[in-house]
């Protein structure tokens, strides 16, 4: 017989007596938020100003803002996600943007942003630059219009490229002035193309924006970080219980039933009436968080059918500043649209004095390419650019910082945008709950979608709408909100509406009661 070790023996005996691995413990409350960026806190807030003490906010970083992101570069803070506040509003339309409240109150540095405040490179492409940007803004403007004609009468959408052709738009694609003006025109806010954008829905969240609130944007660059003014604004939910805002949970697992929702993270799982999801929609559709039972047909169409751009500063600290002191340096490339098309300085009057801060923008497939390699060939690329722009002034370089949204697993993305061919209805299916998991984020609101204060107003909406319903039966009706199983095309005018998502209207924005 071949010896055996006692202890080898023993395993068995002990095993058979040892106790069964316990079930992990989860927490219980009663709302459970998913995410810590904007509409997350927001909710959390609004849940806190409306007596509910009891929910858990659970977030996949180790900070709070989501792509409201500020961070040290170069002795200074930089904005790496939103950086504008877009339409403050004021006595003219009797509504303030609610981030530019954040802004005021905090008391953070701002610059009004001033297009015409530009050098345009090559100086030879000037002329033909300053007229090519003057003709795509006049044609622009005349689909913004269009756009709302087409919404009030139940038209047929179509790409925003198809409505700039239409009203004489279209450079050809070896004319760099031309392309120049045309990236500036839409990719520059859009962060996708005309081509790929909604006529009637990109039209309508600029509209919104700027009609229901005012005109002009506020470029926000202060060493507190955009971020602070938000936090600020969330005090009492950052500030509350140590265990209310969980951070470097990533969340795995949603299982959901009209009775209640259990979330599984990488730490533990919380048992909830209710979840609020407000994850990227990038997040959403690369469906690393599994659903149990899966979502249902009508909401994977919802996900599955809205985009994501992508929108990435690269922020360069030189030696010393060779620029233009003007709010934007513009690149007509000779032969790719949108090949690092503008640069902005943040050592103007007004910013960050002395700093010999640049911050390059590229937007959709340059910004791909550009975060899929390695910051030594981008600065390559980067100083191939400046050189043709101010041959032997440039500096060295002696740092380079830029961010990976698209590979980046909290957003795989900037912000969202609607598709050509799309619906109010397909929209409205997005942003419906399933059961008892509520969905809120820019991507969720029908008329600020792209937008801070779309991710701001959707989170407090929903918390408002749930906050009642705590205490009742949560098959109520009030207690649902409207989706459609079929999709029938073009949406009726009539359902540009509250129940449908669609809350803000006035005499230029269209909409009902």
């Amino acid at each position: 017989m071949r010896f055996v070790p006692a202890a080898a023996v023993a395993l068995p005996v002990l095993a058979a007596h040892a106790a069964p691995l316990a079930e992990p413990t989860c927490s219980n409350t009663d709302v459970v938020i998913l995410g810590a960026g904007v509409a997350g806190l927001t909710a959390a807030q609004t849940l806190l100003d409306k007596g509910v003490e009891k929910f858990i906010v659970l977030e996949a970083r180790n900070e709070s803002g989501g792509r409201l992101y500020s961070r040290n570069f170069a002795g200074h803070k930089i904005e790496i996600g939103a950086n504008w506040v877009h339409g403050p509003g004021g006595s003219t339309t009797g509504n303030i943007n609610p981030m530019w409240t954040m802004v005021e109150r905090a008391g953070l540095n701002k610059v009004k942003t001033n297009e015409e405040d530009r050098s345009v490179y090559p100086k030879q492409s000037e002329t033909a630059v300053v007229a090519a940007l003057k003709s795509a803004k006049v044609a622009t403007d005349k689909v913004l219009v269009d756009a709302v004609d087409i919404l009030k009468n139940n038209r047929q959408d179509r790409t925003f490229r198809a409505g700039q052709r239409l009203q004489h738009w279209d450079p050809a694609k070896n004319d760099p002035a031309g392309q120049l003006a045309d990236w500036w025109a839409w990719d520059w806010e859009a962060a996708s193309p005309p081509e790929e954008n909604s006529e009637v829905f990109g039209a309508i969240s600029t509209i919104a924006t700027y009609e229901y609130f005012s005109e002009g944007d506020w470029f926000i660059c202060d060493n507190a970080g955009f971020v602070s003014a938000f936090r600020r604004n969330v005090s009492a939910v950052l500030n509350g219980p140590a265990d209310r805002v969980r951070f470097n949970n990533k969340v795995t697992k949603i299982k959901h039933s009209s009775n209640g929702v259990t979330v599984t993270s990488d730490k533990g799982c919380v048992n909830a009436k209710y979840a609020i999801v407000t994850f990227s929609l990038g997040v959403l559709q690369r469906g690393h968080v599994e659903y149990d039972p899966p979502l249902p047909p009508w909401k994977a169409q919802g996900i599955a059918g809205f985009e994501i751009g992508t929108y990435t500063k690269i922020f360069l600290k030189f030696k010393s500043s060779f620029w233009d002191k003007k709010q934007f340096l513009m690149w007509a490339d000779p032969h790719v649209r949108g090949n690092y098309p503008v640069f902005q300085p943040l050592d103007i009057p007004g910013l960050y004095k002395d700093s010999n801060i640049l911050v390059a923008t590229v937007t959709g497939e340059r910004s791909y390419r550009v975060e899929s390699q390695t910051n030594e060939e981008t600065k390559q690329e980067l100083l191939e650019v400046l050189k043709h722009m101010y041959g032997e002034r440039v500096s060295e370089l002696e740092e380079i910082y830029y961010p990976r949204w698209s590979t980046e697993d909290w957003s795989y993305g900037s912000y969202s945008y609607w598709p050509p061919s799309t619906s109010l209805q397909e929209h409205q299916n997005l942003r419906a709950n399933v059961d008892s998991v509520f969905f809120a984020g820019e991507a969720t609101s029908q008329e600020f979608f792209g937008y801070l204060h779309g991710a701001y107003y959707e989170g407090k909406h929903v918390a408002e709408f749930l906050a009642p319903c705590l205490d009742m039966d949560p098959d109520v009706p009030w207690c649902q909100t409207a989706n459609y199983q079929v999709l029938t095309g073009v949406t009726p005018y009539d359902l540009y509406n509250p129940v449908n998502g669609w809350y803000i209207y006035n005499d230029k924005v269209p909409g009902h009661d």
